[in-house]
């Protein structure tokens, strides 16, 4: 009976400690950083984008447009 008590006792921390494992393995903080990294730099990019080509728009529409003389 004793013996019983002690396999049960020992199953079941067994089980306890791989499934502790298990979830502790299966933590996506990384990838979840990783992604978020990734995001910010397609905003960043995106953002550059549009400012030069509104710096462009502006440059042309400060372009001063002068007919040759004669």
């Amino acid at each position: 009976m004793k013996n019983i008590k002690m396999n049960s006792i020992k199953l079941f921390v067994t089980a306890l400690t791989v499934s502790s494992f298990m979830l502790v393995s299966c933590d996506n903080t990384k990838k979840k950083t990783e992604e978020a990294k990734e995001e910010v730099a397609e905003m960043i990019d995106s953002a550059e984008e549009g400012l030069e080509e509104g710096a462009n728009e502006m440059d042309e529409e400060m372009e001063v447009k002068t007919e040759p003389t004669k």
